[in-house]
Order: structure tokens, then sequence, then C-alpha cells
């Protein structure tokens, strides 16, 4: 399926623009500014993304199902890279026994004194 965006389909480009960022301003207003919980702000922006897409720059509905279908795709392999190499990471930490040498060690997650995670030797 062949279709070329138009980058200004406003015939004005600030106009243009803002209405091309409103899924950023979609998600991060949500977040920020109403205090939505995030994947029901991640949901809203993907929304709002497609509707833009489909309505102001007249992508086919069926490109545009088939790129939010690609970018979820996309997302998840990279989250679960990450996971897989923290889960790999800690496999390899108890296997070698380097796990047991941190609770001893003079590492504090946080600066306060009274913080259960800090060691009692380091507190003043």
């Amino acid at each position: 399926m062949a279709w070329t965006q138009v980058y200004d389909p406003l015939h004005n480009w600030m106009l243009s623009t803002l209405v091309a960022a409103l899924p950023i301003l979609v998600l991060f207003g949500l977040l920020a500014g109403l205090r939505v919980k995030p994947h029901w702000c991640a949901i809203a922006g993907a929304g709002t993304a497609v509707l833009v897409a489909v309505l102001v720059f007249g992508m086919p509905l069926r490109l545009a199902g088939m790129s939010f279908v690609y970018g979820v795709g996309f997302g998840i392999v990279k989250i679960a890279w990450i996971v897989l190499a923290a889960v790999y990471l800690y496999d390899v930490s108890v296997h070698t026994g380097q796990f047991e040498i941190m609770p001893g060690s003079s590492w504090r997650p946080c600066i306060c004194t009274t913080c259960p995670f800090t060691r009692a030797s380091s507190r003043s």
C-alpha cells in the first residue's frame, strides 16, 4: 500500500506542527497535569496519534493500524530485552556469589540516615 505523507496538511506550518504534537501533549498533559495512571496515558496518546494520522494527515486506516501494531511490537521487544538482560545479570551475580557481597558493602541507595537500606556503621 503506497501513501505519501503531506507535511503541511492544514496549509499553515505552525498549525500543522501543533496538530502533529497533539499525541505528545495528550500524553504529558494527562501524565503530569491530570496525574492519570501511565498506562491510560499511553493508550490515550497512541489513540490520539492514530486519530491525527487518519483524520488530519489522511493516512489510510489500514496503514495506521499496521503502524500502530509495529510500534507496539517494537516497544515490547525493547522492554523484553532489558528485562532479559536484568534477569541474566541477576542470575550471573547469584551464581558467582557476587550478589551476597552487596548487602555487606558500603553501597547506600539513599542519603537519609534513618533508611532501613543504609548500613548501621555508615550512620552518623
